[in-house]
């Protein structure tokens, strides 16, 4: 596991939310919700919690520290590479052909969430782990493993998937699988979009 990539970095609010000159500082900002999201809808999934905001803040600004690519990506395939030990791993391929491994594997049948972007830091399992697929609201899960963000809540608080699975996976926006979604595909990996550190619910996708 990159070392790097499982290391916290302790950064201040306040550096959060300085800016440029002339730009509104966060703190002063409301949240843009999502269109056809209202402010009660929001607010009942804990998306305008000034904790979960000063929170979002600090995580995106980590994974900037850490230099993890979190920008919105397409469905990357998985590939299954064989590791020494002779174990089989299911991997990523970009677009240049690079396979990339997941901070924490993702087994054939499960849909994993990751605490940070580029399927890094602490994993959520749901599939054969004891945890459902389908999950109406992620309140109450936390990640786990060694990685950053172990410990961490599950709600509002993911930055990637791995869709290790022959159907389709939805993250929404909202409990009770509504809002906006981001669709993992099957036997893929993605960074969220939509729901990026704003997952509340997730299930098989059927459409």
């Amino acid at each position: 596991m990159n070392v790097a990539r499982s290391l916290a970095v302790g950064i201040g609010v306040a550096a959060l939310v300085a800016t440029t000159a002339g730009t509104a500082l966060a703190s002063e900002t409301e949240p843009v919700l999502p269109a056809g999201v209202s402010q009660e809808q929001a607010a009942a999934d804990g998306k305008l919690d000034p904790e979960h905001l000063a929170h979002k803040a600090a995580k995106e600004a980590e994974e900037r520290a850490l230099g993890l690519d979190r920008s919105p990506s397409g469905s990357l395939p998985l590939v299954a590479v064989r590791k020494a030990n002779g174990e089989v791993e299911l991997q990523a391929r970009t677009a240049d052909g690079t396979l990339l491994a997941a901070d924490y594997p993702c087994s054939s049948g499960f849909a994993c969430l990751y605490y940070n972007s580029g399927r890094a830091g602490a994993v959520f399992r749901q599939g054969n782990d004891g945890k459902p697929l389908s999950i109406s609201n992620y309140a109450g899960y936390t990640f786990y493993g060694t990685g950053n963000g172990s410990g961490q809540a599950v709600k509002n608080n993911a930055a990637s998937i791995q869709n290790s699975r022959s159907g389709k996976y939805a993250v929404y926006y909202l409990s009770g699988y509504s809002g906006p979604a981001d669709i993992a595909l099957a036997n893929s990996g993605r960074n969220l979009d939509f729901t990026y550190n704003e997952n509340a619910s997730g299930q098989p996708y059927t459409g």
